[in-house]
């Protein structure tokens, strides 16, 4: 679904996703070679529409459910019983707080405020884990979002709507399900980015 407001060089362009699956990369390249193509000397870009205000507004307006602390390239040796012989493999860990309500936002809002490094936002006492980030995944309205507050300039907002759509006999959600919460989502970003 696209917007593009009168008057601007600029619009709005939601994209639906499958697990992890989805269409930005590829949907990017054929759009900027059909408009190069079209319109010599101008092309396109796809950037990321999620500003630092507008994660701010859904982070404290929502709940959130749930802390990652994510470590990349940890080697497998670290953790007893899945170390077969000498080889270390790197992987991904993280140490996750789940909960109905996390009361977190006094320590985001400080750390929004120092813009110290993520590193600092979580003390884990008893753990020798020193971590990369720190991803939230918040609810707002049903809808699971997840932030890495790690690196909020290149920060994308996933609206989990698996519940909210219907599936067809296939085992697809129907056109017309996503068309109607896409409608719906579209509106509140145009309302928070040209009030």
């Amino acid at each position: 679904m696209i917007y593009i407001p009168k008057d601007t060089n600029e619009g709005i362009l939601l994209l639906q996703r499958t697990g992890k699956h989805g269409i930005r990369t590829h949907f990017g390249i054929f759009l900027d070679k059909y408009f190069s193509d079209n319109f010599p000397g101008f092309s396109v870009e796809i950037n990321t529409l999620v500003q630092e205000e507008i994660i701010k507004r859904i982070i404290y307006g929502g709940t959130i459910k749930k802390l990652r602390c994510v470590k990349y390239q940890a080697p497998l040796d670290r953790v007893d019983g899945l170390d077969e012989g000498h080889e270390e493999i790197p992987h991904n860990m993280e140490i996750v707080l789940s909960a109905n309500k996390i009361p977190f936002l006094g320590k985001i809002q400080n750390f929004f405020n120092s813009k110290d490094s993520v590193k600092s936002l979580i003390e884990l006492r008893d753990f020798n884990f020193d971590y990369d980030t720190v991803k939230v995944d918040v609810d707002l309205d049903g809808s699971l979002i997840t932030f890495d507050l790690g690196c909020l300039q290149r920060a994308k907002a996933y609206y989990d709507i698996s519940d909210k759509v219907v599936i067809d006999s296939d085992d697809y959600p129907t056109f017309q399900s996503i068309q109607t919460i896409a409608k719906i989502y579209l509106q509140e970003v145009i309302n928070q980015m040209y009030p």
